[in-house]
């Protein structure tokens, strides 16, 4: 059995997966095992320990690693991530082991860093992931039949959500980074087609939450949490930045994302983790959405939120 089994998603698009394929083959873990799904088997012929797979389902099946991770070529890791993060995962016989992760354009300029360390064990604290598998390690048993749609732009958003409920131990790894290559004009990109699709991963959460049980009073919070977030803040401010480029009446746009909000996820206006102190910490600007949000200042925050957090 390995220590680690690595899925990488190939994007045949992506001229610089050699650099990621490059990070893998020098990880000083030795019990690692990798897997890539590729149309071409080409991507990988200088790579012998890099075995091809068809799908997902097929590289999930095959891994043998007591832990798993997931990636893709936009990624780049240290030599020592794998041996770094199964360590710490190890301590505490995590089920989830996050470590922190940097969006870079190609140009290695950094769009945004993710400091994830005061995710702690707190489950509810698993509302400021920034939502990317690439920087978490599972527990391979706590994986196993979940799906990975590839049509969906939110398929890591619901991997990870999925799987959550099969998670007890949730950790941080200390001083562990990887990184994420996207371009600077795809970083706050969005069309409206994004928050159809983001409805229906949300909703579909749920029903499977609904399903296994596990819609009791924190998965509610967590979950509705997570959708006023990604749904009625980030998803509203990306929407008024293009709101010419995208011809769209944004106010009624908004009432419509609130609208949703209310009848599937009314839980957002007197959510526990969105008035913490934690969020107020973590990600102020979200506190203080939800605190003008409830009173219909919608527009008001994101007038101050142009003067105040955009760069």
């Amino acid at each position: 059995m390995y220590n680690l089994s690595v899925i990488v998603l190939m994007d045949k698009l992506n001229k610089d997966k050699i650099k990621m394929l490059n990070s893998l083959k020098k990880q000083t873990l030795k019990e690692i095992e990798m897997f890539c799904i590729t149309d071409d088997p080409n991507d990988v012929k200088d790579y012998e320990n890099i075995k091809v797979v068809e799908d997902f389902d097929k590289a999930l099946e095959c891994a043998s690693g007591e832990y798993t991770a997931i990636t893709n070529s936009n990624t780049f890791f240290e030599d020592k991530w794998a041996e770094k993060v199964y360590d710490y995962a190890k301590i505490d016989n995590e089920d989830m082991i996050i470590c922190d992760l940097d969006i870079e354009d190609y140009k290695e300029n950094t769009l945004k860093s993710f400091n994830l360390a005061n995710i702690g064990n707190d489950i509810n604290r698993i509302v400021i992931l920034n939502w990317n598998l690439c920087n978490i390690l599972f527990k391979t048993e706590k994986i196993k039949n979940i799906k990975l749609k590839m049509n969906n732009k939110y398929n890591e958003l619901l991997f990870i959500l999925e799987t959550l409920t099969r998670c007890e131990k949730i950790g941080y790894a200390e001083d562990v980074k990887c990184y994420l290559y996207m371009k600077e004009s795809e970083f706050n990109k969005i069309e409206l087609k994004d928050i159809e699709e983001l409805k229906e991963v949300l909703k579909q959460v749920k029903e499977t939450y609904k399903k296994e049980n596990k819609y009791d009073e924190q998965y509610k919070d967590i979950l509705s949490a997570i959708a006023f977030i990604l749904l009625g803040v980030n998803s509203v401010i990306k929407l008024n930045s293009k709101q010419q480029e995208l011809d769209i009446d944004i106010k009624e746009k908004e009432r419509e994302i609130i609208n949703f909000l209310d009848i599937n996820f009314f839980e957002w206006r007197n959510n526990k983790i969105l008035k913490s102190s934690f969020i107020k910490k973590e990600l102020p600007y979200v506190w203080y959405a939800n605190k003008m949000y409830r009173y219909g200042y919608i527009d008001l925050f994101n007038k101050l939120y142009k003067l105040i957090y955009r760069k």
